[in-house]
């Protein structure tokens, strides 16, 4: 069990969510002791999704809250985080729910600008279809995942962040890169004139696709629908 105390901000954000990533890769399994914790920007929760995410997620590591007040348990469900992270009422209660998968599991992989980004992408994506047992994705993920790596590599030139992430409604694959685009450049990316098939590919992989601009860069995400019971 790892204890959690005072008041978790902003500030502190950061510095917790490399350590519980540490903490879930050295550990696999852990049950998050929230009783001395209060929380001054509820945002800052999410840093237990993303810290579990970057540990590999279901199965690979597995992460149960335990403790939480009413107000904090409320918060956590507002924000989603209690789909990704189960709540447990007792110590018992989370060594039943430590083994069961939540109804939101990711994965997360950081991506170097070089030509084998498409391999590295392909790779985690078909452990992850395997994990999860998703095997009729696979195929189609893995084309996904690296048109939109590539396509960081070859446009953006930065290094990429690559989030899986599997709801009862689907899959979604997501691609963060570092390089800032103009409201015309976001206009052009599915644009399939000149080098590359742009995002054409994805387009007609896709139950749909979107892009999301950040003022240091932009997230490129797809969802796939489910080809089977995804159990």
């Amino acid at each position: 069990m790892l204890e959690l105390g005072g008041d978790l901000r902003l500030r502190t954000a950061g510095q917790l969510s490399t350590v519980l990533a540490k903490v879930l890769l050295d550990r696999g399994r852990v049950v998050l002791d929230l009783s001395g914790l209060t929380v001054s920007w509820s945002p800052a929760l999410m840093i237990f999704c993303s810290a579990l995410a970057r540990a590999g997620g279901w199965p690979l590591a597995r992460l149960v809250i335990v403790g939480a007040d009413a107000r904090l348990t409320d918060v956590l469900r507002g924000t989603r985080v209690a789909e990704a992270i189960p709540l447990a009422d007792s110590w018992d209660q989370a060594m039943v729910l430590i083994h069961l998968r939540p109804p939101r599991i990711s994965r997360r992989m950081d991506i170097p600008s070089v030509t084998e980004a498409g391999v590295l992408a392909r790779s985690m994506v078909g452990d992850a279809c395997t994990d999860w047992r998703i095997e009729p994705l696979s195929a189609v993920s893995k084309l996904v995942a690296t048109e939109l790596v590539t396509n960081v590599v070859d446009h953006a030139r930065t290094s990429s962040g690559l989030t899986l992430t599997l709801t009862p409604l689907g899959l979604r694959i997501s691609v963060r890169d570092w390089a800032p685009a103009s409201a015309a450049q976001l206009a052009k990316l599915g644009d399939t004139e000149g080098p590359g098939r742009g995002l054409l590919l994805v387009d007609g992989l896709s139950s749909h696709w979107g892009v999301i601009p950040y003022d240091d860069g932009k997230t490129v995400w797809s969802h796939l629908a489910l080809t089977g019971n995804g159990s």
